[in-house]
């Protein structure tokens, strides 16, 4: 019987950011038609092909992404807190904010505040900041902004469009490392 790995992925941010778009583009390679706000969490569970990881990374079991979208809407709060506990076995986690949206880019401290208040440790679990939406004109936020916010909190930063699916790949196969990094760290 072959084991399988399975990677918890939390994916956070603002309302109307991308999230959710960018989860059906990773899992289906397609560009969603639904475009309706997450209603408090959205879940889903994917068996992650291992021809998508980066070839420097070995993995000798099959690996399955548990993939928690989290609603942007501030009236989720509680929802989101039972997410970032330390308890929640948590392996990665995705900071995303829309790159068209100026006002999305501001709201990134209070995104990542309340993440590390609720218990989700940058020093523990690896985040990543991820600009959403990088193909929508105008573009208001730089990537050279989205990289000195990371940079200045030690995050990895990605950029991705959903729409014509860029940048996925990239992202997964570094939240899928990190990931397995922490998941050996909970199964010794």
């Amino acid at each position: 019987m072959t084991v399988t790995t399975r990677l918890n992925l939390l994916i956070f941010g603002p309302e109307n950011c991308g999230k959710s778009a960018l989860i059906t583009r990773v899992v289906t390679n397609k560009f969603p038609s639904r475009k309706e706000p997450t209603v408090g969490i959205d879940f889903c569970t994917w068996a992650l092909p291992l021809d998508r990881l980066n070839r420097t990374t070995i993995v000798t079991t099959p690996i399955t992404l548990q993939l928690f979208d989290l609603g942007g809407n501030v009236a989720y709060n509680e929802v989101r807190l039972e997410f970032y506990k330390s308890d929640a076995q948590i392996h990665a986690a995705l900071l995303c904010f829309d790159a068209a949206d100026r006002a999305s880019f501001a709201s990134l401290d209070i995104w990542y505040e309340e993440a590390r208040s609720g218990g989700l440790a940058a020093d523990s679990i690896e985040i990543a900041l991820c600009a959403c939406k990088t193909d929508q004109q105008p573009r208001t936020v730089t990537s050279e902004e989205g990289k000195a916010w990371a940079d200045n909190r030690s995050l990895a930063y990605f950029e991705t469009s959903a729409s014509i699916g860029i940048g996925q790949d990239e992202l997964v196969t570094y939240l899928t490392t990190k990931g397995l990094n922490q998941y050996q760290k909970y199964n010794k």
